[in-house]
């Protein structure tokens, strides 16, 4: 069996949903926001960076 690997982002408007989405989509989901960062700190801003992950099975057919 091979795994299919692809990229999916998540847009929206505030409280929107969003994460609840990825969250609801996702085994493993986690978010942290890095304000030690060096360039978080110079800049005086939050860098938001989220993973998520998750397997899915699809038909056979759209695998070709």
């Amino acid at each position: 069996m091979s795994i299919l690997n692809f990229n999916v982002g998540v847009l929206g408007h505030v409280d929107s949903g969003k994460t609840s989405l990825a969250k609801a989509l996702s085994t493993v989901a986690s978010t942290n926001a890095f304000d030690k960062n060096p360039q978080s700190q110079e800049r005086g801003i939050t860098l938001d960076l989220g993973f998520s992950s998750f397997t899915m099975d699809i038909p056979e057919h759209l695998m070709n």
